[in-house]
């Protein structure tokens, strides 16, 4: 009889020939040998497909699924079917991680009894191979060891301040184990990125509003690479309207599962999205017409009511260049705001 794996390991592949090798010695040589790694192909139009098939040849552990391409998160739900790990994890394909990573998380899974744990990480300058910045979410372990507890980390998530950021703990899933019980007793799933931007902070909300105990580790064990080449990097006209969208399926995931938020600081995750909205549109400028577009966008953002509603009420509780920012954006200094943000 097959034991059971401790960790499901999911990786979405796509157009990342260039980085998937990198991506799977890091799987591969896991300290903790007792996982299985599911590499599903999501219609890669490079040798990505004959890679995966190169990987399972090699390595029993790892299972592939070739599909249709339909993007991240529902490459993502394809990988859960297949799952059988008592634990899963997300790790995207551009990235790598530290040996010991899988081994460290389920050690504080198992000794502290939780349902999910997170760790810290480095971000890593892709072309260069150098750490651009150390993210340690918490000096030492901590345990959250009620579901209130676990419910005010989420709201850390989404809307607290500290001195650098503006929320207090990363949204991605892509540094943490999730318990595959939880995620199949209560059907959890992604949405598609391509309809609601950061599809993971709402898969955060749907696990973290079903549990009662979870972990974080000082340990910086993931290793995200910023790709140039990202549609997460790249200027995108509808990127406003994807913002607001998220923010209204925020509320509506919270409200759907009774958790309490207060909306004046909710609205945080708001202004982060749109700022950097305002930002990638400045940064993308290649033309003097390019500047009338853009300080179009920052009028239609300017006199949204949603803006209006949920950002100007608040900026003086932003931190220092947030609420330069957004007070330049209500009063309609668009010259001054755009020459700000394509400095920083």
């Amino acid at each position: 009889m097959s034991v059971r794996p401790k960790v499901s390991i999911i990786v979405p592949i796509y157009n990342v020939e260039r980085y998937l090798v990198r991506c799977m010695e890091s799987l591969l040589n896991q300290t903790l040998r007792e996982i299985e790694i599911i590499m599903v192909d999501d219609g890669s139009p490079d040798k990505c497909p004959a890679l995966c098939d190169q990987y399972a040849a090699i390595d029993s552990r790892i299972k592939v699924i070739h599909k249709q391409n339909e993007g991240l998160g529902y490459a993502r739900n394809t990988g859960l079917t297949m799952a059988t790990g008592e634990y899963v994890a997300y790790i995207d394909s551009d990235d790598f991680i530290e040996t010991n990573m899988f081994e460290r998380l389920y050690a504080s899974a198992i000794q502290n009894n939780c349902q999910v744990v997170f760790c810290g990480f480095n971000i890593y300058d892709n072309p260069k191979q150098n750490i651009i910045r150390s993210i340690q979410e918490t000096p030492e372990t901590r345990i959250f060891p009620t579901k209130t507890e676990c419910e005010a980390f989420l709201m850390g998530m989404l809307s607290s301040y500290n001195k650098t950021r503006i929320t207090n703990y990363e949204m991605s899933v892509w540094h943490a184990i999730y318990k595959l019980d939880i995620i199949r007793e209560h059907r959890i799933e992604f949405c598609s990125e391509r309809i609601v931007m950061s599809e993971d902070i709402l898969y955060n909300i749907d696990f973290l509003s079903y549990i009662d105990r979870m972990a974080i580790i000082p340990d910086q064990l993931y290793n995200y690479c910023i790709n140039p080449n990202s549609l997460s990097n790249q200027y995108r006209k509808d990127r406003f309207e994807k913002a607001k969208l998220l923010f209204t399926e925020i509320i509506n995931h919270l409200s759907a599962r009774d958790i309490n938020f207060p909306l004046d600081t909710i609205s945080n995750i708001l202004a982060l999205n749109v700022r950097f909205c305002m930002s990638s549109c400045a940064k993308s400028l290649t033309a003097v017409r390019d500047k009338e577009e853009a300080i179009k966008l920052f009028s239609v953002i300017s006199h949204d009511p949603m803006i209006k509603q949920y950002i100007y009420p608040n900026i003086k509780r932003y931190p220092v260049r947030y609420k330069l920012l957004f007070s330049l954006l209500k009063l309609q200094a668009y010259k001054p705001l755009l020459f700000l943000l394509r400095k920083y």
